[in-house]
């Protein structure tokens, strides 16, 4: 798995160059205000899969967010977070590659409340950021790959952050609702799969890994020098111990 910085460069691209990722404009609107260039499994896209006029979480959405307080106070001795803390958009636009939902629903919400919670730090009060979790086919990812990474070939996944800068334990400053976004991760299905079957890995088990790591990106950690992928690993095996203690598995974490 290539893990390369490719520098920033696309940071005025309209939306529609994900036109094709778009299938259906009202649905699908994670984000309206990102803007970036990508970084290897960290990508960056100006206003990915978006279309102007709209905020990353769509109507049904909101309404659910609306349900739930937007700050939630960690218990301090809490071994798992509550997963009401974060808020997962889920689209799966390929069909090659059979996928369960619901449990890659409640692997990401899950997940993204540990990260952002050994983030900021237990017994602090966390809004309930959250991102959205894109399943693509190769051929739509290596797209994207080759529109912004210049390379012309498939991958397993691409983050793209809402928040620029962001270091590895800051807090996100939030000044409207879409600050609670965190950014979109994109997963190459198909070639997470061809991956799962060529070492013998369960997808399901396998998914919370590579999401996992997309999370971290999302977060502000890279793994372009020794000491910051030091940090993205220790985040990354934090969070997956958390998982592994929650749901009885034995998974490592991707910048091992």
């Amino acid at each position: 798995m290539l893990l390369l910085q490719v520098p920033l460069s696309c940071q005025k691209e309209t939306s529609q160059s994900l036109s094709m990722l778009r299938h259906d404009k009202t649905d699908f609107c994670p984000s309206s205000q990102s803007t970036g260039s990508p970084v290897c499994w960290q990508g960056r896209l100006p206003r990915p899969l978006c279309s102007p006029s709209s905020s990353w979480i769509d109507f049904n959405m909101r309404k659910r967010v609306a349900q739930f307080p937007i700050v939630t106070t960690i218990n301090a001795h809490a071994t798992a977070p509550p997963r009401s803390m974060a808020v997962v958009w889920l689209k799966n636009l390929q069909t090659i590659v059979k996928l369960n939902e619901s449990l890659l629903m409640t692997q990401a919400q899950f997940l993204l409340a540990t990260a952002v919670r050994g983030t900021v730090g237990r017994g602090r009060e966390v809004p309930r950021f959250g991102m959205s979790l894109v399943c693509v086919p190769s051929d739509e990812i290596q797209d994207i790959n080759r529109r912004y990474r210049k390379l012309d070939e498939p991958t397993d996944v691409l983050s793209f952050p809402y928040h620029e800068n962001l270091s590895p334990g800051q807090f996100p400053v939030i000044n409207s609702i879409d600050d609670y976004n965190l950014g979109d991760i994109i997963l190459g299905l198909p070639y997470i799969e061809d991956y799962c079957v060529k070492n013998k890995i369960k997808l399901h088990e396998h998914l919370p890994v590579v999401v996992t790591h997309g999370i971290c990106h999302l977060l502000g950690y890279t793994h372009d020098t020794p000491t910051k992928h030091q940090q993205m690993y220790s985040r990354e095996k934090a969070t997956l111990t958390c998982y592994n203690n929650s749901f009885g598995t034995n998974i490592i974490p991707l910048s091992n």
